[in-house]
């Protein structure tokens, strides 16, 4: 089949107009039906990829990766977890590529963490249709370097992830690579996925390798569980042929074992430098609160009987860190996380009101607020003017704070976060987490988990950008249950027993939530 030079787009001999016509042979016929059937056959027989080693070649598949494509057809919306150059981008390629030629007026998007990124998975697309023949293709209206037109209708766009990039684009197809290294990740996602889900037969395709515990994380243990409609694929590097023990004892050598457990292991961690260690991080699992609105998250309701912790933490109220109140139950071990009050527009002066009433509703919990800056008020609001008595009172001996009955001069009503305080609480709380003292529950506070970790000045805070104002109380809880009151008051609990065997949770009645000045619920 032979087609003339003003047939080509822009004298490109690979690519042919939009809209021209040529006659096909018998074969042709047979082969165009066979591909647009067989997207294996189409990748495998007509596609070729640039490879490191020996430039452009034809796709040579492997079975993981046909593995990949048809879980793509299967399924609309696809999470993949890859190792490093198992080629998942690739094989995404070639999907996209099928999936645009041999479909009308389909719209679809390619976002990646950079804008560099996104077209230089565009660049493997458009490689790819200039090596089909021209039976194959379907002509170009639109060939630069973020977008591409076809003559059937089909467009495809490359961008860098953000919050407006996808909106307003009602996408058909949507790929987002390399998702756990997009910046303000929730952001982005809360943005673009409304733009897929409006359809019926859209689809989603996120890709990743292991990068932090992050949305990416997020959803692909979601999937794994069944607790979202994802289809997670996974793709070892062992299933990579090549990929041997020796392979793999070099790669360690040279890149060190915590980086191939994440680059090639398909590992989720934290920072190397989190307080909690990595693969405790990994395994600590959110669940889903009995009830939520923007300021409450409750995992359970107070038990009459139960004991009871605290802890707060005070912002200012102006929307940037959180004012936080996180409840334990130290009933018996291991301790759990039962409740969160999260803030950060509610003023110090309401917060007291809060703090008081969210206490009293789990049992007169014992109150422990930290008192840096502007919490001093917050607790002598609370201890004055709502004469709440259960809450812990600080004396400072000898450079160190300690629990204080109250008959002593120089009292503090709560805890004033100092060096020495801040370091036993972090070492209290490692322990507790890490051998699953303390259990958490709560999606936010294993957020800030992932991302609470060493800084310049040899303590414990949040990473740039992060918070750490729900971490802060488990600190305060770290150092509390160091403390020889804590112990004396709590280790020697009988009352847990006594409500177990007498059935008091049978009798207890419904409980409401809460007197917030800020929000108004019952």
């Amino acid at each position: 089949m032979a087609i003339k030079n003003n047939t080509f787009y822009n004298g490109n001999p690979h690519l042919k107009k939009a809209g021209v016509t040529v006659k096909l042979t018998k074969k042709q016929i047979s082969e165009y039906i066979k591909c647009s059937n067989d997207i294996i056959y189409f990748a495998k027989t007509y596609c070729k990829i640039h490879t490191l080693d020996q430039g452009v070649q034809k796709f040579v598949m492997r079975k993981y990766q046909e593995r990949i494509i048809n879980k793509y057809n299967a399924n609309r919306f696809n999470i993949l977890l890859a190792s490093r150059q198992t080629g998942k981008t690739t094989t995404t390629m070639t999907y996209i590529l099928h999936y645009a030629i041999f479909n009308s007026d389909k719209y679809i998007g390619i976002l990646a963490n950079k804008g560099d990124v996104s077209k230089k998975i565009l660049r493997g697309i458009k490689l790819m249709y200039e090596s089909l023949p021209h039976f194959l293709q379907c002509g170009v209206e639109i060939w630069n370097k973020t977008d591409v037109e076809f003559g059937n209708g089909s467009r495809i766009l490359s961008s860098a992830t953000s919050s407006d990039s996808a909106v307003g684009n009602a996408y058909n197809l949507l790929y987002l690579d390399e998702f756990s290294k997009v910046d303000n990740a929730s952001e982005f996602y809360s943005s673009t996925y409304p733009v897929i889900s409006s359809g019926k037969t859209s689809k989603l395709i996120i890709s990743s390798t292991p990068n932090g515990m992050e949305l990416f994380y997020k959803l692909w243990t979601e999937a794994t569980q069944g607790n979202n409609t994802f289809n997670p694929i996974r793709v070892d590097y062992w299933e990579n042929e090549g990929y041997d023990d020796d392979w793999k004892a070099e790669t360690i050598k040279n890149i060190g074992l915590l980086k191939f457990r994440r680059e090639y292991g398909n590992e989720f961690f934290g920072s190397s430098n989190t307080l909690i260690e990595g693969s405790k991080i990994e395994n600590l699992t959110h669940i889903q609160p009995l009830l939520l609105n923007d300021n409450y998250t409750i995992y359970e309701k107070p038990i009459a009987g139960h004991n009871y912790v605290a802890c707060v933490d005070v912002s200012e109220g102006v929307g940037l860190d959180y004012s936080v109140i996180n409840i334990m139950d130290i009933t018996s071990s291991p301790y759990t996380q039962v409740a969160l009050y999260r803030n950060n527009l509610i003023s110090p002066i309401l917060l007291s009101q809060v703090v008081n009433n969210f206490a009293l509703e789990y049992n007169e919990a014992l109150t422990i607020i930290e008192t840096n800056t502007i919490g001093a008020e917050v607790a002598r609001s609370l201890y004055y003017d709502y004469e709440y008595e259960n809450m812990i009172i600080t004396v400072s001996k000898g450079g160190k704070v300690k629990i204080s009955s109250g008959f002593c001069s120089n009292i503090q009503y709560g805890l004033k976060m100092t060096k020495s305080s801040k370091k036993v609480g972090c070492a209290n709380l490692k322990i507790l987490i890490e051998n699953e003292i303390l259990i958490i529950k709560d999606e936010n506070t294993i957020s800030e988990l992932q991302t609470f970790s060493i800084n310049n000045k040899d303590s414990y805070s949040a990473e740039k950008g992060k918070n750490d104002d729900i971490v802060m109380t488990l600190v305060s809880f770290g150092w509390l249950t160091n403390e020889e009151y804590f112990k004396d008051m709590y280790n020697n609990n009988t009352r847990a027993e006594l409500i177990k065997s007498n059935n008091i949770e049978d009798d207890l009645p419904p409980v409401g939530f809460y007197n917030d000045p800020t929000v108004g619920y019952n």
